[in-house]
């Protein structure tokens, strides 16, 4: 019955939530960028697959990407699912899907994080004795420049690759919700977000249902993996510049207590909020809204702490 599945889902994500926490706290940058791109690559090979062998009107597709219009729900949505339209309109749900697809600053502060680890640019591991970005200054010969301008290549493809991904998983989702789903008038609501999605894949052929059912296993524990770390070093990121004792302090140090709040608060929300998008929502709408913020602190970033020749050009 309803109540034995959702026990058995509550069970299902305090494990996967108490496993991501424990494997998060002793784990090193390498082993995450490994076992996320052998999940993000499983997926993307179904996703594009399923598009591939499907019926779609590409030039609808064309035009739902060149034309801007404003989303509303077609008529049998209000019939069908008379929830639907007394939750959210179809511009809140879109805020809320642009905010979990695409990310917000805490995100990004994360992600700046991992430069450390990567060594790219001035940003150095914590714990290391190379004196900080802002008293290094930067040589502007013409060797140098060149050097850095090669370097930037590799986060200019980094941000490239994952923003195609990105971009292919949503635009893939769509498509064939469009061509699968619509006809039959279902809408992944509720505890049901990812059922009806199935048939994406078992269009091709039934047995396919199990990599379907691999692939989202993957995905969410991977999201939930991959988010204890990154927010790990948004909280670090952040708070370096604001505590002084912090700024030496070892990165795995101040990990284990955020995976144990960020852990801790997880499994309190999972079992006490009945619906899954009043858990997404509130961050979706916090990281759709905050982003152009985001972009214009680059701006003033670039501008204020570079010299000229690094800079950003105009366009």
């Amino acid at each position: 019955d309803v109540a034995t599945q959702h026990l058995y889902a509550h069970l299902f994500g305090s494990t996967a939530l108490l496993v991501a926490a424990i494997v998060t706290a002793g784990q090193s940058y390498g082993v995450l960028e490994r076992i996320q791109t052998a999940v993000v690559g499983l997926l993307l090979l179904a996703i594009v697959v399923a598009v591939g062998v499907t019926q779609v009107d590409w030039a609808a597709v064309l035009r739902g990407i060149c034309v801007p219009a404003l989303p509303v729900y077609e008529p049998w949505v209000h019939e069908t699912y008379p929830d639907i339209p007394a939750k959210q309109t179809a511009l809140l749900a879109l805020a809320v899907f642009m905010g979990a697809i695409g990310g917000g600053p805490y995100d990004y502060i994360g992600y700046l994080s991992f430069f450390r680890d990567k060594r790219w640019g001035l940003l150095r591991p914590a714990d290391t004795q190379a004196p900080s970005a802002a008293n290094r200054r930067i040589d502007l010969d013409a060797p140098n420049l060149a050097l850095a301008r090669i370097w930037l290549r590799a986060p200019m493809l980094d941000v490239f690759t994952s923003f195609a991904c990105v971009a292919v998983f949503t635009m893939a989702f769509n498509i064939l919700g469009a061509a699968i789903l619509r006809p039959e008038r279902l809408v992944p609501k509720d505890f049901d977000l990812l059922t009806p999605q199935v048939a994406f894949l078992t269009q091709i052929h039934p047995s396919l249902r199990h990599l379907y059912q691999l692939g989202i296993f993957a995905a969410f524990f991977g999201t939930i993996y991959g988010a204890l770390e990154v927010y790990s070093r948004t909280a670090f990121e952040s708070f370096r510049p604001i505590v002084r004792r912090l700024r030496n302090t070892p990165y795995a140090r101040f990990r284990l207590p955020v995976c144990l709040y960020a852990g801790l608060g997880g499994m309190f929300l999972l079992w006490t909020v009945k619906d899954p998008m009043e858990i997404v929502a509130p961050a979706a709408l916090i990281g759709t809204t905050t982003c152009g913020v985001w972009c214009f602190a680059m701006i003033w970033t670039d501008r204020r702490c570079l010299p000229k020749p690094l800079r950003m050009n105009l366009a």
